[in-house]
């Protein structure tokens, strides 16, 4: 009788086969020592996660396998070390004959690694890989205390530098490597030349890059450079952009002002969002004269909530916001709503100095970079620490030039003191107002956004008899026949 067709023999062989399959070969005869893994796809698929349990890693978000490179995970392109690993797993079955004293188990051994070389064999083992080696892209860059350098991991909230560990889950990583004694007298000399010695403001930008090292977002803020000339704004941040290696994204203005249609369209591709998972630094390129802040996408990025983008082609994905946008520019960007939810948000900071151009070095960004690095990624650190030990501080001259700027940025605030009379009894029909607005203010302001926000100037809007809306407490200065003409009736009833 065969003995394969022995029903003890078959009852083992299942038992087996969904209990432990290394030892199918020992069931059927026992005299000869047993196949580790069966000489088969699926024993292959298992030699190679045995051999390479955690050097890849298959990410269905990207459709593609990441590595491990000993310092950071980095994208498999085109799954070459993927396959390079496969390669080792079919050549070291050879060595499995090696200790095997029975021939025909040694010839069958040899015979089955000759099959895996070939393409279509190696080629399975990396599409079941794909089903068992999985992590989504959501496991990655998750710890938003460490910051990964080229000798190790720091972790920010003690300023420690730690061995890299591919468990931590790092794919970002910086070309600086940590030197804690290293210092950085260039780049101090240079913001106390931009920001006149000013130590409370130097202390607070340093603080302010400090937090933007590390990825929470509990301030809920974003930056703006502002200054004409050469005042160093593209010096700071340009520098600070390659310290932060991967961890930092200069991105396209475009990706954060509204467009003809107000915002973003739905459903459309936003690889420019899509690229920033993972950030922590973004420095957007420099502001034109008449980019309007898209501020719901603002009040978004900065409070750390979750963002939809997609990269083209590619299905949706959310990510948490977890980078500190900062803005630059010798133009002042326009802010319409006058809320308090955007005006917390966003920190102006003039830039007053300007270089004498004979005094100007072009080599000076790529001197700050050679030659003090370490030492400037000390000084971030530092104020990392700092921000956490003291919080931001913000100087008294930072407060009053964001409130100033709010000042010059509320249309509806200037046209109601250059062209309105503001007093209790007086009221105006609405449709004169606006008119009367949008010639004063050059914009495109909505009828329902000048509504709001009159209203929450405290100037009450109610509709009278004819269906005419009144605006109280105002009324229009009269400076011409036809404003005259307009506003003769400025009662209700009247």
């Amino acid at each position: 009788m065969n003995p394969l067709l022995n029903p003890v023999v078959i009852d083992q062989l299942r038992a087996e086969i969904f209990g432990d399959i290394a030892n199918i070969q020992s069931v059927i005869d026992r005299d000869k020592p047993p196949i580790k893994y069966p000489l088969t796809d699926l024993g292959n698929v298992e030699r190679f996660i045995q051999l390479f349990p955690d050097e890849v890693c298959y990410i269905p978000q990207e459709n593609d396998f990441s590595a491990y490179d000993d310092k950071k995970w980095t994208r498999d392109l085109q799954g070459k070390r993927t396959h390079e690993l496969v390669d080792k797993t079919v050549r070291s079955i050879y060595g499995e004959a090696e200790n095997v004293p029975d021939e025909h188990t040694r010839k069958q051994i040899a015979k089955h690694a000759l099959r895996s070389e070939a393409k279509n064999r190696r080629d399975a083992i990396v599409n079941d890989l794909k089903h068992r080696l999985v992590k989504s892209i959501d496991e990655f860059d998750r710890d938003p205390w460490l910051f990964n350098v080229q000798n190790g991991t720091i972790d920010l909230k003690t300023g420690k530098l730690q061995q890299h560990n591919r468990a931590d889950c790092l794919m970002k990583i910086s070309p600086v490597t940590y030197y804690p004694e290293a210092k950085c007298p260039l780049w101090t000399e240079t913001l106390n030349l931009f920001f006149r010695n000013s130590k409370p403001i130097i202390e607070y930008i340093q603080k302010l890059f400090g937090y933007t090292l590390c990825g929470i977002k509990n301030e809920r803020l974003v930056v703006f450079l502002y200054g004409r000339g050469r005042n160093g704004k593209t010096t700071l941040t340009s520098t600070i952009l390659k310290i932060f290696g991967d961890y930092g994204q200069a991105a396209d203005i475009s990706t954060f002002i509204e467009n003809k249609w107000g915002g973003r369209q739905a459903g459309s591709a936003s690889e420019d969002l899509a690229r920033l998972r993972g950030t922590r630094y973004v420095r957007a390129t420099e502001i034109g004269t008449k980019d309007k802040l898209n501020e719901k996408l603002i009040k978004d990025i900065s409070g750390g909530d979750i963002i939809t983008a997609r990269f083209l082609f590619s299905r949706s994905f959310d990510f948490q916001s977890c980078f500190t946008l900062w803005f630059f520019g010798n133009e002042k960007i326009k802010v319409e709503g006058q809320d308090v939810g955007i005006k917390d948000r966003i920190k102006f900071i003039p830039l007053t100095f300007e270089i004498p151009k004979d005094q100007e070095d072009p080599s000076m960004r790529d001197r700050l970079f050679s030659e003090e690095a370490p030492g400037i990624l000390n000084w971030l650190v530092e104020g990392c620490l700092k921000w956490q030990g003291e919080g931001l501080m913000e100087p008294a001259e930072i407060s009053q030039a964001t409130i100033e700027f709010f000042e010059e940025q509320d249309l509806v605030g200037l046209f109601l003191r250059d062209c309105c009379n503001i007093e209790e009894t007086n009221s105006a029909k609405y449709k004169n107002l606006y008119h009367a607005f949008i010639e004063y203010s050059d914009t495109s302001i909505s009828r329902y956004q000048f509504s709001k926000t009159l209203e929450d100037k405290g100037h009450k809007i109610i509709t009278a008899s004819r269906n005419q809306r009144y605006v109280m407490g105002l009324s229009l200065k009269l400076t011409n026949v036809k404003d005259r003409d307009e506003n003769k009736n400025t009662t209700m009833f009247g």
